[in-house]
């Protein structure tokens, strides 16, 4: 009926519900479904991609992202997971307009005499709704980069 329609959802009822399927062959497989107020859910988006190397012992990467529920941010290198240590890889996460859900993912990497050869850098941001990724080409002098879709 037209007033359940209008009801708000509960916060306590928000989330991500799973439903499990049976199949045929006795095993099961396992659907993840969010379930948001309506115009909430949006699913992850890279908007900006931008590589900057403010001097010779470092270099910034940056992805700016939308998404919502949160989106969770994901970096690698070559295709491996990039080991943040703090040390020869920093990460920075910032909220840059919350109505929107747009978020900025900073990575710097120091000590570029280490890495300054050919690699493939890539933001992968996901959530409940899918995922959306970015690669960023870095070269020897880590200036120059490329997006694909």
């Amino acid at each position: 009926n037209k007033a359940d329609r209008e009801t708000p959802l509960p916060a306590s009822e928000q989330g991500v519900y799973t439903c499990r399927i049976p199949l045929e062959s006795g095993e099961q497989r396992d659907i993840n479904i969010g379930v948001y107020p309506s115009g909430f859910n949006t699913g992850p988006s890279i908007t900006d991609c931008l590589v900057l190397s403010p001097g010779s012992s470092s270099s910034t990467l940056t992805c700016t992202s939308t998404g919502s529920p949160a989106t969770i941010v994901t970096w690698m290198k070559d295709g491996n997971p990039l080991t943040i240590d703090g040390t020869s890889y920093k990460l920075a996460q910032a909220v840059i307009n919350k109505a929107e859900s747009t978020y900025e993912n900073v990575l710097t990497i120091n000590d570029l005499l280490n890495n300054t050869f050919h690699h493939t850098y890539t933001c992968k941001v996901t959530n409940v709704l899918g995922y959306d990724l970015r690669d960023l080409i870095t070269s020897k002098s880590i200036t120059s980069f490329t997006l694909t879709a």
